[in-house]
């Protein structure tokens, strides 16, 4: 059985209310290390970057994203902006405690089977994917007319973290995703 992370359960159970309060009664959860490949080209809500969710990482690395992480060997926890070369880092405060977390929500074509979907909630730690499932319920980010027309995107934005708790969530972007899937480089 694999390791959970606080922010990652603070996602799921966002997400279990708002599938709840839309009639949904059951969400099924499957650690990433126990995906089949029959799995992998349903439809997928992806909790965790690509740090800590290996799926996550498989399917990052084939889709055309401009926000990405650093990499998972050196534990980089930056957010980089492959349009403007913006470098987006999480802060600490004096006592070393996280103060702003960042993350990275995505919706898009499953690239193992393209008529299928999927979507990400990434966080540099586990307040950014937290936030992430916040924002699926946020009116105005659904409003969004990227958001509410059903186009593929990639949102980054920041939290704050109050308390072991994350507060405010600042949209720094939202842009629409392009459709070429990359296959995956290296082994």
């Amino acid at each position: 059985m694999g390791l959970v992370g606080v922010g990652d359960v603070l996602a799921i159970n966002e997400l279990r209310q708002q599938l709840q309060r839309t009639g949904v009664k059951h969400l099924p959860l499957t650690p990433s290390h126990h995906l089949t490949g029959l799995e992998r080209r349903g439809n997928l809500i992806l909790v965790g970057g690509p740090h800590s969710n290996r799926v996550t990482a498989e399917i990052v690395q084939r889709l055309p994203l401009t926000y990405t992480f650093g990499p998972a060997d050196l534990h980089d926890a930056r957010i980089t902006d492959s349009r403007t070369g913006e470098v987006m880092s999480p802060e600490f405060d004096a006592q070393g405690q996280l103060a702003v977390d960042l993350g990275i929500l995505i919706r898009a074509a499953n690239p193992f089977q393209p008529d299928r979907h999927i979507v990400v909630l990434a966080g540099s730690f586990g307040f950014g994917t937290s936030a992430a499932a916040r924002l699926l319920s946020d009116p105005d980010f659904l409003n969004h007319p990227l958001v509410s027309g059903g186009s593929p995107f990639e949102a980054a934005f920041s939290v704050e973290v109050v308390a072991g708790e994350p507060q405010r969530i600042d949209l720094k972007d939202l842009r629409e995703l392009g459709t070429t899937v990359r296959r995956a480089t290296g082994a």
